[in-house]
């Protein structure tokens, strides 16, 4: 239902449910105008789309942490798997393979991969604060 008020300062009918004041006070520059509800709407969208960008951010940094950290370790495992494989077969066929280059390698791939992931989602996260 529709309420109609009057300005106490300029006589013009105004709707009370939609506007704090009167909106013809607002426009001409009245000092005593307040601001309209639909200014103050304006705002809450405005923190709203702020909210979700801080929300984006926040799940993006850790959608790529939680990428990276796989897409390393995977690649880390299987180079020391390779590795591991390798001193084996070596150990069983008797022969003196003390080459433990490939298996510290994968470790290193791991904890690099982790490393970064850990950098990437820290600076996307911090892209999330205002």
């Amino acid at each position: 239902m529709k309420e109609y008020s009057d300005c106490p300062k300029c006589d013009r009918p105004y709707r009370s449910d939609v506007f704090d004041s009167c909106p013809a006070c607002l426009e001409t520059g009245h000092p005593t105008a307040a601001k309209s509800s639909k200014v103050s709407q304006v705002s809450e969208d405005s923190n709203l789309i702020k909210a979700v960008d801080r929300t984006t951010y926040a799940i993006r940094s850790i959608a790529l942490f939680i990428f990276i950290s796989l897409c390393s370790s995977v690649i880390g495992y299987a180079i020391v798997g390779m590795g591991a494989g390798n001193s084996v077969s070596c150990a069983v066929s008797g022969r003196d393979c003390s080459n433990v280059g490939l298996v510290t390698f994968g470790w290193i791939v791991t904890l690099a991969g982790f490393i970064a992931a850990v950098r990437v989602g820290l600076s996307e996260l911090s892209k999330s604060n205002p």
